[in-house]
């Protein structure tokens, strides 16, 4: 009906592209959920105000990525940001279509991912649960934005070799560097990849 608003997946378009018109209903179709997601972005910026009342012009677009990848990195490590400043990150990157959130959670300074196997890694004080990292991974993924976790390895490990000294029993010694030639670093960085996947998917 006039005034309404369509939003729809068209398997003719190329994934991340999308279309949309503006007559009596606005029609937004996107190549997928991401390419619907920024086609309502660029009509969200194409309303007006006036006079108190929302204007939107008739008109038409057609657009799509301009490279294939561009992101936007937080380092959570080094600099904590509480889950609403990530999320405001997250809305920002809709707003500008930025297609990737890369989240920097363990360095020297700390880490901030909470694993359920090695609970001993977490850094205390400030730090996410698990049910704040699959929240702010939902809210991400319906606004058509990918979060993309960094473990920074091996370098990078002052924390986790001063919580689990295991990891850096290396002859000689590595300094702050995982343990390359231990089959057991493996066994840890597999488990906590899969930590780390069970959540950002």
């Amino acid at each position: 009906r006039p005034g309404d608003i369509l939003l729809k997946i068209d398997p003719g378009l190329k994934a991340e592209s999308y279309s949309f018109k503006v007559n009596d209903i606005i029609s937004v179709y996107g190549g997928n959920y991401v390419g619907v997601a920024f086609g309502t972005v660029t009509l969200l910026q194409a309303f007006t105000i006036k006079d108190s009342e929302i204007r939107l012009p008739h008109l038409e677009v057609k657009d799509k990525p301009f490279v294939n990848y561009n992101g936007l990195m937080l380092d959570l490590a080094r600099n904590w940001h509480p889950l609403a400043v990530i999320k405001q990150a997250v809305i920002l990157c809709r707003w500008y279509k930025i297609r990737y959130l890369h989240l920097h959670f363990c360095d020297n300074e700390s880490f901030r991912f909470p694993s359920k196997a090695f609970p001993e890694l977490l850094t205390k004080g400030n730090h996410y649960t698990l049910s704040q990292l699959r929240e702010l991974e939902n809210f991400a993924r319906d606004r058509g934005v990918t979060i993309i976790p960094e473990m920074d390895v091996p370098g990078h490990s002052r924390s986790a070799v001063t919580s689990m000294p295991e990891l850096l029993d290396c002859d000689p010694p590595s300094g702050e560097v995982l343990c390359v030639g231990r089959e057991s670093t493996y066994r840890t960085l597999d488990v906590l990849i899969g930590e780390f996947c069970e959540v950002f998917r």
